[in-house]
């Protein structure tokens, strides 16, 4: 699969969604397997959070889709992510970003304040744009850079 093949797949999976989310998720760490793991383990706990029992009992979850970076100037990792709902969960776009700050300085154990910059969370309003930017530097020879959750 090249990459525009992998987009067009990737638009075509987030597009029948109602609401959509923009994520950036920065960290001060280089290991691929513990950013894979924080990451997992922020998205159980907004699984959990969105959909309450639903999560385990019917199997629910938020659609999440993004790729993995390592950063130009620090050489740590971060992604952006597309976060997608058919609007069928109570929580709202303030209450999902709070979650998210508060929990990923958390796993990261950070002294950061909740406004922190390791964190950008918005609504979307051009999905191709988006997908464009956080797919812009995914090398489909290498190891796999891209997230689905």
């Amino acid at each position: 699969m090249n990459k525009n093949q992998f987009f067009d797949q990737f638009l075509s999976e987030i597009r029948p969604f109602k609401t959509t989310y923009f994520l950036t998720l920065n960290t001060f760490i280089n290991d691929q397997i513990i950013f894979e793991r924080h990451l997992e383990k922020l998205f159980n706990q907004l699984n959990k959070y969105c959909f309450g029992r639903s999560f385990k009992r019917n199997n629910k979850r938020l659609k999440i889709l993004g790729a993995k970076q390592i950063g130009i100037f620090n050489e740590t990792l971060h992604c952006h992510l597309v976060i997608a709902h058919n609007n069928d969960m109570k929580r709202s776009h303030q209450e999902i970003e709070y979650l998210i700050r508060k929990n990923w300085l958390g796993i990261l154990k950070t002294k950061s304040k909740i406004s922190s910059n390791l964190i950008k969370f918005e609504e979307i309003n051009n999905l191709s744009d988006v997908m464009f930017y956080s797919l812009r530097e995914l090398k489909f020879n290498k190891t796999q850079n891209y997230l689905a959750f």
